[in-house]
């Protein structure tokens, strides 16, 4: 007695999507397949090739159109659209606005009020601070430990003389 079964995996519907238990195995395989090729170091600079390439596509399409949005007039305005001043270039607006990034005291939400240090000097504080941290944290640990076993074998010295003294009197 011989019993065959087949099935249809195009005819097997997974989700309300549409999707069939075929599409699954495809997609899978296809994953695996991708995940292998991945690892393969050709495929690796094949792809670092394929991004300079479009990298490099970009900037040549692109620095044209850059440097004409830069160049072209900009009209300030107030908060309420209203025209404020003469008109000035983008690159203008970009400059003025880097510079005051770079030296106006920053206003905080957080607290309400204006920082005493501009964006700069809060960032290399901030960055300062977790080098510092990430470098000092083993060097304060292994302090610690060092001074806990001073502690302890000083700790242990004193109670082993207490005990003696104590021993010896009548």
């Amino acid at each position: 007695m011989t019993i065959e079964v087949t099935i249809d995996l195009d005819k097997i519907y997974v989700g309300e999507d549409g999707q069939t238990a075929g599409d699954q195995v495809l997609a899978m395989a296809a994953s695996q397949l991708l995940e292998q090729l991945g690892r393969d170091e050709a495929l690796s600079n094949l792809r670092a090739k394929a991004s300079n390439i479009r990298d490099e596509m970009i900037r040549e399409r692109f620095a044209p159109l850059l440097e004409t949005a830069l160049d072209a007039a900009v009209q300030r305005t107030d908060a309420f659209g209203q025209t404020k001043g003469e008109p000035t270039t983008f690159r203008e607006v970009v400059v003025e606005q880097i510079q005051k990034f770079l030296t106006e005291k920053r206003y905080d939400n957080r607290v309400g009020h204006t920082s005493q240090r501009t964006a700069v000097q809060e960032f290399i504080e901030e960055s300062v601070d977790r080098v510092v941290k990430r470098e000092l944290t083993a060097e304060i640990t292994e302090a610690r430990e060092q001074v806990a076993a001073a502690v302890r074998d000083q700790g242990a010295a004193v109670i082993q003389e207490t005990i003696a003294r104590l021993a010896a009197k009548p």
